[in-house]
């Protein structure tokens, strides 16, 4: 069951899993079949030596209907009771594992300009809109690409940590996909116009982070009061430090930084462990607890100086090791990087 799953993800199929229960009450209809109330033109079966008799009844049926049914690997060799009857063997497509995503490439969520193993697509309707979410599940390496979504109309890209809705851009049907590692999207499709933010235009430049970090702790009890110097003057993991193997709580980042005017900026800190939240003067940019590390500072840098504060937060498995945890390998402590500034003037 397993494989053939994995193979549908992979190629960015979406499919249900249903018990014989659920198919024995499925309804038949124009080489359909439906059950409750969600309609399926294929059925997929993991390939098993001997079938239930009444599940090989029920294929007979679907068959009959015009539902394409496929196995994989081989077909079975008998069912329940005696042999597969030849009406029902003879019209079962069989498919290699590793074709299965080929020959189901038709039921793609979303298609994209080049394979990509990594990216798993969840696709959702509701009030005649069509919500796909798009995740890419490789920790170390991004995806960029461009997706081609079966509906037309007006695209739309939701941005869920600021409850916020961007118009998205189509090229000749293909829109431009950038997810970087662990990162996730959703776009929406909508026949009607929605009230959405115009992404903005402008080149991005790189701003240089040269300045000195104060870097300080706190443990879970003294936070937010940062009383602990660390001996580092950088954005930077600690653990390799002495002393600091197993420390548990927060540290915080803190630097003065000359900014010019711009109109948007972006910090990204790269990989970091594990949450993080970034502050301007004093207030917050957001927190993230996953990849991307990535925080819009528009509207809270100002010409001048500006103080940065990060604020990285572990957790007690570095310092408490149970039976549970004691072979577990503990992640480093704080900013592993690169982190990035891009500003837009």
């Amino acid at each position: 069951m397993e494989k053939p799953a994995r193979e549908l993800t992979t190629h960015q199929i979406s499919f249900d899993i249903v018990s014989l229960d659920y198919l024995k009450a499925a309804e038949l209809e124009n080489g359909r079949y439906s059950i409750n109330g969600q309609r399926f033109e294929v059925l997929v079966l993991p390939y098993g030596e001997c079938l239930p008799a009444e599940l090989v009844a029920l294929l007979e049926r679907l068959l009959e209907q015009g539902v394409r049914v496929l196995v994989v690997n081989q077909k079975p060799a008998r069912q329940t009771g005696g042999a597969i009857p030849a009406a029902v063997l003879g019209r079962l497509e069989v498919v290699p594992l590793k074709e299965l995503g080929e020959a189901l490439s038709a039921y793609q969520a979303a298609q994209m300009a080049q394979a990509q193993p990594d990216l798993v697509v969840g696709e959702y309707t509701r009030d005649g809109k069509r919500f796909y979410m798009l995740f890419n599940e490789n920790i170390g390496r991004a995806i960029q690409t461009e997706v081609t979504f079966p509906e037309d109309g007006n695209l739309y890209r939701y941005d869920a940590l600021t409850d916020t809705l961007w118009e998205a851009s189509r090229q000749n049907g293909n829109c431009p996909l950038t997810l970087d590692a662990y990162e996730s999207a959703v776009f929406v499709v909508s026949r009607e116009p929605l009230a959405a933010q115009q992404q903005p235009c402008g080149m991005w430049e790189q701003f240089p982070l040269t300045c000195g970090w104060k870097v300080q702790f706190a443990d879970s009890l003294s936070y937010p009061a940062f009383t602990e110097d660390v001996p580092v003057q950088s954005l930077c993991c600690v653990q390799t430090l002495a002393g600091w193997e197993n420390r548990c709580g927060t540290l915080r980042f803190t630097a003065q930084a000359e900014m010019p005017a711009c109109s948007g900026a972006v910090l990204d800190l790269g990989q970091v462990y594990e949450t993080a939240e970034v502050f301007v003067n004093g207030q917050s940019a957001g927190c993230r607890i996953c990849r991307p590390y990535r925080f819009d500072l528009t509207g809270l840098l100002k010409p001048g100086r500006n103080e940065l504060s990060v604020e990285v937060t572990n957790t007690l498995g570095t310092a408490v090791r149970d039976g549970l945890s004691h072979y577990m390998v503990i992640e480093p402590f704080g900013v592993q990087g690169p982190a990035t500034l891009q500003i837009r003037k």
